[in-house]
């Protein structure tokens, strides 16, 4: 008697809705005890020619790629982790911020958010002009 007969099965095929349904399941139960995080918005006006109601020319700030602000004479006026004060620019009606070219975003938007938390109008301006370091 040949044995081989006598173990051979019949292959059946394997239903696959049993699988679709786990995951239809799990992705369900993903999706719902997911968070989602709230982003925060900021307000962010550019520049627009036209006629300051001060009649006072905007103060223009330098803003390096370590955090320092400087007025365009490259006097110190701020530290790396010195907060913005609002005294430091009082009688400024506006403020532009020049930016280098090696600087992050996020700390240029950074310092945006401590101008307006101090209470100060402040415009984000072009890159600032490259200084000569011989």
């Amino acid at each position: 008697m040949d044995t081989s007969l006598l173990y051979t099965r019949k292959a059946r095929r394997i239903s696959l809705t049993a699988l679709i349904d786990v995951v239809f399941i799990l992705l369900m139960f993903f999706m719902l005890t997911s968070t989602f995080t709230q982003w925060r918005s900021m307000e962010f006006k550019a520049p627009v020619q036209g006629v300051d109601s001060a009649d006072q020319a905007p103060r223009v700030l330098r803003l390096a790629s370590n955090g320092e602000l400087r007025d365009p004479a490259g006097k110190l006026l701020l530290a790396t982790e010195q907060p913005v004060m609002a005294t430091l620019f009082e009688g400024t009606a506006s403020l532009v911020l020049l930016p280098e070219a090696d600087t992050p975003v996020q700390l240029i938007v950074t310092r945006l958010e401590e101008f307006e938390s101090a209470g100060l109008k402040a415009t984000l301006g072009g890159l600032a002009p490259a200084t000569d370091t011989r």
